[in-house]
């Protein structure tokens, strides 16, 4: 297997870090320590090492002081500077390793140092882009545009310069080839079934037939129940806004609820009060993805919501969520709160894996979510199109030496 050098500005030790995570699976492929983990960005602490494969290198950090001239002088020349001097040490632990490619993520200073250390090692450059890289500029308008501005610039020479890209969503394809000739790959990320956690002896308990998938004459542990168990995740890509829209439905709809709320976030918790005086509300800290499929296919469904602002339309329109691969892998359909530009809904329609809402119109409830919270066997139709998306798009090979890193399908 070839050594590759991972260019990031996140630690293999995230855990909010959907990139990351499934950084994290990528590298579980094979016991050879073959990957090594160069992160750029002002690091003070050694982080931990969660895989036995992975060699962490820390760069020079981009510095309060440095950092404060570039944004007060708005001189390019700074941050051009810095780069070169990281894609320098890069390329000299680049080629003291025996590393045959770099992988670059698409985020902050990364593209350049990456661009730089590809020139001067003389290495394959493959990018990966997860995310628009002008989205942040939305999301975080207190920052100034021309930096913004700078990062997307950056993000589009290193396409330029890359060998192979691979992104996130159908829909950003076609804005990547707009920079480049090279060959471009989609990204879906993918889980392992339940089944084979179980083998590994990861998960403590098997989990029963998830509760949307148990007709009536089906799982007895769910056949007397009339109860509704969702959920959700603590950091969601909407507003509280559709969010309070979607409880006011359930609420008009009635029954009986229990809110599972997995992880921390910051627009989830000011629902909560509403969610209580709803039904029950279950709250988890951060488990791993054979934990949390387990606590899944407990639920009837989980939601999954995006912003209908146009002001954020970025992330909407090219992101897509690694959460849904879990979601899928546990067997549960999925309420989709969204525009019809969102990436989650272009697979919706594909294959009908769960109910899409267009609409923060609280007077009129969906009839589809109406149907959905009512009536189980309605729901059974959506979970077989939960097994069929996931087996044919979301599922990770059990065989390792079947799992290809994202330029090696390219190079078939």
């Amino acid at each position: 297997m070839e050594k590759v050098a991972l260019i990031t500005a996140s630690s293999p030790d995230s855990v909010m870090n959907g990139t990351v995570v499934e950084i994290r699976k990528i590298a579980g492929f094979s016991e050879e320590q073959w990957l090594t983990w160069i992160q750029v960005g002002g690091v003070t602490r050694e982080e931990q090492r969660p895989l036995k494969q992975v060699r962490l290198e820390h760069l020079v950090p981009w510095n309060r002081p440095f950092r404060f001239f570039a944004s007060k002088l708005g001189d390019a020349c700074l941050r051009s500077v810095w780069t070169r001097i990281a894609g320098r040490r890069v390329a000299e632990l680049c080629q003291s390793r025996g590393v045959a490619r770099i992988w670059a993520f698409a985020e902050q200073t990364v593209p350049m140092v990456a661009m730089h250390a590809a020139r001067m090692a003389g290495l394959a450059l493959h990018v990966t882009v997860h995310d628009h890289p002008f989205r942040v500029y939305q999301l975080y308008p207190d920052r100034p545009a021309w930096y913004w501005q700078n990062v997307e610039k950056d993000c589009i020479a290193m396409l330029r310069a890359a060998d192979s890209v691979d992104v996130v969503s159908r829909a950003f394809v076609g804005y990547v080839r707009q920079y480049t000739d090279c060959p471009v790959s989609l990204y879906v990320p993918r889980m392992p079934a339940v089944a084979e956690g179980e083998r590994r002896g990861e998960s403590s308990r098997k989990p029963a037939l998830p509760p949307c998938q148990a007709s009536a004459g089906g799982d007895a542990k769910f056949a007397k129940e009339n109860k509704f168990r969702i959920g959700f995740n603590g950091c969601m890509h909407t507003d509280m806004e559709e969010l309070v829209v979607f409880l006011k439905w359930l609420e008009r709809i009635g029954g009986d609820y229990e809110f599972h709320v997995f992880g921390p976030g910051a627009v989830l918790p000011s629902a909560i009060p509403m969610m209580e005086q709803m039904g029950k509300v279950v709250r988890y800290g951060y488990q791993p993805d054979y934990e949390r499929i387990d606590t899944l296919a407990e639920m009837e469904a989980f939601y999954l919501g995006a912003w209908f602002s146009t002001n954020k339309d970025l992330t909407v329109r090219y992101s897509f969520p690694s959460k849904v691969a879990v979601v899928l892998a546990a067997g549960v359909p999925l309420i989709c709160h969204g525009p019809d530009y969102w990436e989650v809904v272009m697979w919706l329609k594909e294959i009908k894996f769960g109910v899409w809402i267009d609409n923060i119109d609280a007077r009129t409830i969906p009839p589809d979510l109406e149907r959905f919270v009512k009536d189980r066997d309605f729901r059974l139709q959506y979970a077989k199109g939960v097994k069929e998306v996931f087996e044919k798009y979301f599922r990770m090979p059990d065989n390792p030496l079947e799992r290809k890193l994202p330029w090696e399908s390219l190079e078939e």
